[in-house]
């Protein structure tokens, strides 16, 4: 570990945002891989509080992962800083679109045409490309 000048970890940025959005995890419950075995960070040691992740038009960029030492006291840490002090944990040697497949039960990725991040949609119709068979259950 080594000390960088600290930085907020905020939203997820780009240089020219031209889609924005939210995302949703449900984490896996069943089978042998929890985050911690997925990524070789002791449990023990660390509480995994957040996840950060890219990908550009060559390929993903690394994953990261937030993390605070086990034990930690969240809210006390908060009043007496005004943040949470956190250690980003590069993850080494891993493909974040792989990791994420294996530690995931459910994902949700949605993003907006940027302008439209406040605009009310309400889905009138639904469309197959390439069109399919009204029998078709794919």
């Amino acid at each position: 570990m080594h000390d960088v000048d600290p930085y907020d970890w905020g939203e997820a940025s780009v240089t020219y945002p031209d889609w924005k959005g939210t995302f949703q995890i449900d984490k896996r419950l069943t089978g042998p891989d929890s985050i911690y075995s997925l990524t070789g960070v002791d449990a023990e040691e660390w509480l995994i509080i957040g996840l950060d992740w890219g990908a550009g038009e060559h390929g993903p960029h690394g994953l990261h992962l937030i993390a605070i030492p086990r034990g930690t006291d969240i809210e006390a840490e908060v009043r007496a800083r005004g943040h949470l002090p956190v250690t980003d944990l590069m993850i080494h040697d891993s493909d974040p679109f792989a990791f994420l497949q294996r530690m995931i039960h459910l994902a949700d990725f949605r993003a907006r045409l940027r302008g439209l991040e406040d605009i009310k949609m309400e889905v009138h119709a639904l469309g197959d490309i390439p069109e399919q068979d009204e029998d078709s259950d794919s």
